[in-house]
């Protein structure tokens, strides 16, 4: 679990960096726009999680399991 934090700050560092150079470069990129990123990574994160058995509501930020 202490690697997958450390892994999982890492991979956040690196993408508001990256985040910041698109800004800085192509400030009128759809993916500057933190809704946008914030609807990416929710729709992302809902679609892995179905893929393990869980449903997820961006909304509430409440995860369950998919009763079968």
């Amino acid at each position: 679990m202490t690697f997958l934090d450390a892994r999982s700050a890492a991979g956040v560092a690196l993408l508001r960096r990256l985040s910041s150079e698109l800004e800085r470069l192509k400030p009128d990129h759809d993916l500057v726009s933190r809704d946008a990123q914030q609807k990416l990574i929710s729709a992302t994160l809902a679609e892995h999680l179905e893929q393990k058995g869980y449903r997820y509501d961006p909304a509430t930020a409440v995860m369950s399991k998919i009763e079968a």
